[in-house]
């Protein structure tokens, strides 16, 4: 038995790849443990989305040298993708592999590790592997857009997407094996596109998302991130109108400042993602809708970031993921000039994470008194409770017998980190 160590870093899609990366192996002859186990092989699965995700990644692969001199670290994901030469300069990594390399990894381990039978076809069931409560299914990879801040489409390629029925057996088989809830990720997850096999119908994310609830018998299904304007008419009608499909979206926004979102090509205005966020809201009251914004971005003076400010209270929104802008080498906005200066950009960040918190307790306020179901996803103090998420984002506390892992209907009692809630019966 060899224990290999799998640290993915970032994104879902990310995290996936390290499922499947570890789905690859025998489990009579791999055991799977995480980056601070003793292993026999390490794998960091890396992030450079931002300066800091790259920062982190490296720092990972640095401590394990130091916990680990003898043993030996892969390095792969999107900071090997960027920067090549910095990952295999570190110590104790003797392979440095590209995310189009990433299907070499089973067999690469398995060389370093002198076992070519460790994935020698009697692969773990995809559910095994998830360990969390809640499991990110990849569907769809790379980017074709062009944003102008973003990093992505040069290290995760263009645009491609799982076939359709290969997605419905993976999720089938999740289902089977008792997963509740399955969360579909992607880098460019609106951009979902692939063929009916048996029609020849073109199938977008809606399309797939039908699929999935008309052919499986998965209890809960929740999307991942999707930019604003791929909400088409068709997906509203599936959050407000089908239980199994969770009742959260979370958009990639941005900005709310118009000559801001302009120059990061997003190519869309804030009065369309408002107009579209309302409509939904309306056919959906319980929807709970993250917005990711990037703060500090080139050109935004105080007047920009003061539309955007004003901009977000008008939203109807649950709650924010607020970044400082990150210039990545090569991007279009790393050539930007006019960045706002860092202690004024800490302050805007503090600002609309305050505006995010009113808005979170505002959501969670109206949540008090719903009937909800919740996924149990771990255990409470004593084994006296379970913590879970509700399919609108609601995260409780309830007292229950229930083992992590099974679906429990609730009523929210009170909010907070986590909230309260009582188990209804029957």
């Amino acid at each position: 038995m060899k224990r290999i160590a799998i640290a993915s870093l970032g994104c879902r899609v990310n995290r996936a790849d390290g499922v499947a990366l570890g789905a690859a192996f025998d489990p009579a002859r791999v055991e799977l443990c995480d980056a601070a186990a003793d292993a026999d092989l390490y794998v960091v699965n890396s992030c450079t989305v931002t300066h800091a995700a790259s920062a982190q990644s490296l720092k990972l692969a640095r401590q394990i040298a130091r916990r680990h001199p003898d043993r030996p670290i892969v390095f792969t994901g999107c900071h090997a993708q960027l920067d090549r030469e910095a990952a295999a300069g570190l110590a104790g990594v003797v392979r440095v592999v590209d995310n189009p390399g990433k299907a070499e990894l089973p067999r690469l381990i398995a060389e370093l590790l002198q076992r070519p039978d460790l994935c020698d076809g009697r692969s773990r069931p995809l559910a095994d592997l998830a360990r969390q409560r809640r499991p990110a299914l990849k569907v769809q990879d790379g980017c074709d857009s062009r944003c102008s801040y973003c990093i992505v489409p040069f290290v995760r390629g263009s645009s491609r997407s799982t076939p359709l029925n290969q997605v419905v057996a993976q999720v089938a088989a999740l289902a089977d094996a008792g997963v509740a809830e399955v969360v579909l990720s992607g880098v460019h997850l609106g951009d979902y596109r692939a063929r009916d096999e048996v029609t020849g119908a073109a199938i977008d994310l809606a399309g797939l998302v039908e699929q999935i609830l008309a052919r499986t018998a998965i209890p809960r299904l929740r999307l991942s991130s999707v930019d604003p304007l791929e909400i088409t008419p068709r997906l509203g009608d599936l959050l407000a109108g089908e239980p199994r499909l969770c009742r959260h979206l979370h958009l990639p926004l941005q900005s709310a400042c118009d000559r801001i979102l302009a120059a990061m090509n997003r190519g869309y205005r804030l009065a369309d993602v408002r107009e579209r966020i309302d409509e939904l809201r309306r056919r959906c009251p319980a929807l709970c809708i993250g917005l990711d914004v990037i703060v500090g971005f080139p050109g935004e003076d105080a007047v920009a970031f003061e539309q955007t400010r004003a901009g977000l209270s008008g939203v109807g929104f649950a709650y924010l993921h607020v970044f400082p802008f990150s210039a990545r080498p090569g991007t279009a906005a790393a050539d930007m000039s006019d960045r706002p200066p860092e202690r004024e950009v800490r302050r805007r960040c503090r600002i609309l994470r305050e505006l995010s918190e009113e808005k979170r307790r505002a959501f969670e306020r109206a949540q008090i008194g719903s009937r909800l179901q919740l996924v149990a996803e771990r255990n409470g103090p004593a084994g006296t409770a379970v913590r879970g998420t509700t399919d609108n984002y609601l995260d409780l506390m309830v007292a229950t017998g229930r083992p992590p892992g099974t679906l429990v209907d609730v009523v929210v009692e009170a909010i907070g980190r986590p909230g309260l809630a009582t188990e209804v019966r029957g």
